[in-house]
């Protein structure tokens, strides 16, 4: 049977195309079936059979009679199929990899990658409708999730980038991450879209440290866990899955503070690689969220970093908090 993760990733693919898929597993040959019905007329309906021999999540395309011409939606299958075998490779990858004995930090997403289906099969529960059900929409944050471009949102999202190497194309309502969009946009490491507003809903929640509105979502230990540093003793910085500021950053002229310099050391976020950051801080009392995009039309545009505009940006609130 396939796991509820699997079957969001198909369903980001399809939820555009005005189409309907259907996974039928048959555990006594061990394959799948794809049915993809286009309605080509109010009238008239084309159906596409393809079986895919599988166990997954290690897919193989199936051998097609040479006289058949592929429609869009049977190209739009073996796009599919392409999805799991790179999905596939990338458990592969991340089993295979080496774990290094020495505690240093090492930038790399790979376990980011896993979570969402060790969720699923954990939940019982795709990743997505998981966070929706226990998280965002208890919390009121209801613009967060994934793939936007299939939800009609009233307002405008902004392009990400004019993409020259990977899509050829302009990037806007999809995650630009390059993993995360060959995972069907819906990812661990990249592809969450929201608000200001509801990200600050979720980032006050880590705040009070699992609180939010009066209701626990998480456990005070586990958060305090996660946002302290690990490792400290090897020069890392980092806590798990949150950013922390640079050991010595109280030290640091503003220019190369990271985040701001009257950040404590107690305080947490993340920045992010299109021009996003987050911060809260919670013996300060303050969160901070600050949202563009440096890399529209193109990720050459580093002044963000270079000029280290947003830990300025960030240190002027704790100076105003200072003044009032």
């Amino acid at each position: 049977m396939s796991s509820p993760f699997l079957s969001s990733q198909v369903d980001a693919f399809f939820e555009s195309q005005h189409s309907l898929l259907f996974l039928a597993s048959q555990s006594d040959f061990d394959f799948l079936l794809f049915f993809a019905f286009l309605s080509s007329s109010p009238l008239s309906t084309t159906t596409i059979l393809l079986p895919l021999v599988t166990v997954i999540p290690n897919v193989e395309v199936a051998m097609l009679p040479k006289n058949i011409k592929l429609n869009p939606i049977a190209n739009t299958c073996f796009l599919i199929i392409k999805l799991f075998r790179f999905i596939s490779k990338i458990y592969r990858e991340i089993d295979q990899s080496d774990v290094s004995e020495n505690k240093i930090y090492l930038y790399s997403g790979l376990a980011f990658l896993i979570f969402p289906q060790l969720i699923s099969q954990l939940s019982g529960e795709s990743y997505e409708y998981y966070l929706q059900k226990n998280f965002y929409l208890p919390m009121g944050a209801t613009t967060l999730g994934f793939k936007p471009k299939t939800k009609k949102y009233p307002n405008a999202i902004v392009p990400t980038e004019v993409d020259t190497i990977f899509r050829k194309d302009l990037i806007k309502g999809w995650v630009h991450d390059e993993n995360a969009a060959l995972m069907g946009g819906i990812s661990g490491n990249a592809g969450l879209f929201g608000t200001a507003r509801d990200l600050h809903i979720i980032m006050q929640m880590y705040q009070n440290y699992g609180i939010y509105d009066g209701h626990r979502y998480l456990s005070e230990a586990t958060l305090k866990e996660f946002t302290k540093v690990q490792y400290p003793e090897n020069g890392n910085r980092r806590g798990l899955g949150f950013d922390k500021p640079l050991l010595n950053n109280s030290g640091l002229p503003i220019s190369e503070a990271y985040p701001a310099v009257d950040a404590s050391m107690g305080s947490f976020g993340h920045s992010g690689f299109t021009g996003t950051f987050i911060w809260a801080d919670s013996i300060n009392q303050l969160v901070f969220i600050f949202l563009s995009n440096r890399v529209y039309p193109t990720r050459d545009n580093r002044n963000l970093y270079e000029l280290n505009i947003r830990p300025q940006l960030h240190q002027l609130f704790y100076e105003d908090q200072r003044e009032e």
